[in-house]
């Protein structure tokens, strides 16, 4: 995106105390605006280490890049599926030269990364077979953040929320689809017999979701087999088929809007922490000695310079941000 928001993916992460999480910026460079938010990003992030944060740690990790060919290489079936995308190519938005399925197909793109960064053992036997298990990864469970996803509080303690939560599967919204929606035909043949069992098909929204090793273990083996299908759809019926367990996000953790057609302005985004962090104060109140609480009021919203993206009170995500 041609924006700011490689210095909002960098205060995001910023804390004075140690984290536990390994950051990945996952940017497709099939085109000239990848390769464009690559060398930012990039630039971003050296300003952010040499400049104003010197002394602060900043936890943005690794940047991963991609491309669509990769993808088509590594799971050879993406092209059959984006043929019967209703209006083929043009149903992917950009420019004429900017279209990439990775705008549509995530859960292919994510196996990517998973292959290079998270799988121990991601070799292939001789007919292409995935080889790992979901014990071989790196990190027991993945969250995948969109890039024009806002949070108001510290991104950390809520994402820590779910710490406790063995689940294989955290979204919003698993709902049954029908025909009716747009991208129900892009669903290969290979996907709808494995989804026969369950008698429905089901999707989620996807600017926030948190996988197991199991389930990612199981998106690589059904890309790998030609099971594809448009993304907001994949997981959710990977889950349900393979008999995996699924939460929805915390009711409360959810901003308005939390939807694909919303719109957050900077100013809409800058009075929602206001309301976000005023809530927080009182949710404080109800749990915390008075002493406790003056102090986390002394060092709240209005005395952070850094408009308390990251103090240490939980927020709520919004999307998608238009700024």
């Amino acid at each position: 995106q041609e924006d700011g928001r490689e210095r909002r993916l960098g205060r995001q992460w910023k804390t004075k105390q140690p984290s536990n999480y390994d950051v990945y910026v996952s940017i497709d460079v099939t085109y000239s605006c990848g390769k464009r938010t690559l060398r930012r990003m990039r630039q971003a992030l050296k300003n952010e280490n040499s400049g104003n944060l010197k002394k602060e740690k900043v936890w943005i990790l690794q940047i991963h890049t991609y491309d669509e060919a990769t993808m088509v290489e590594e799971f050879p079936k993406l092209h059959a599926a984006r043929i019967r995308l209703p209006r083929g190519r043009l149903d992917i938005p950009g420019k004429r030269e900017d279209r990439s399925m990775a705008w549509g197909f995530h859960s292919e793109a994510l196996a990517l990364w998973h292959l290079k960064h998270n799988a121990v053992d991601s070799s292939s036997s001789s007919n292409g077979a995935y080889r790992s298990s979901p014990g071989d990864n790196r990190y027991r469970y993945v969250w995948v953040i969109e890039e024009d996803v806002g949070v108001t509080g510290d991104i950390r303690p809520l994402l820590n929320a779910y710490a406790s939560e063995d689940r294989d599967f955290i979204a919003s919204e698993l709902l049954p689809i029908t025909a009716t929606w747009y991208f129900y035909p892009v669903a290969l043949d290979e996907f709808v017999k494995k989804a026969e069992g369950k008698q429905l098909r089901a999707n989620t929204r996807e600017h926030v979701q948190r996988f197991s090793s199991r389930i990612i273990h199981r998106m690589v083996t059904w890309s790998k087999e030609g099971a594809i299908a448009w993304s907001e759809e994949t997981p959710a019926m990977i889950c349900l088929v393979e008999g995996l367990s699924y939460l929805e996000l915390y009711e409360d953790h959810l901003g308005d809007p939390y939807r694909w057609d919303g719109h957050v302005t900077k100013e809409d985004f800058h009075n929602r922490m206001k309301v976000d962090f005023e809530s927080a104060q009182n949710s404080y109140r109800q749990c915390h000695d008075k002493e406790e609480c003056e102090r986390m009021m002394d060092e709240g919203f209005e005395d952070n310079s850094r408009n308390s993206i990251d103090g240490s009170w939980i927020g709520k995500f919004y999307h998608p941000l238009r700024f």
